[in-house]
C-alpha cells in the first residue's frame, strides 16, 4: 500500500518535493513500526 502510494507520486510530474518528502517519511515511519511490532 505504501509502495504504492509513493509509485504514484514518482509517476506523476506535477507533484511537489513537499508530497514526495511527507510520503517517503510516512514509509519510513510505517517500516520502523512493522519492525518494533511486525503483528
Amino acid at each position: 500500500m505504501i509502495n504504492h502510494k509513493v509509485n504514484l507520486v514518482r509517476d506523476n510530474p506535477f507533484s511537489s518535493m513537499i508530497q514526495k518528502e511527507s510520503l517517503w517519511i510516512e514509509s519510513q515511519r510505517a517500516e520502523i513500526l512493522f519492525r518494533e511490532y511486525p503483528d
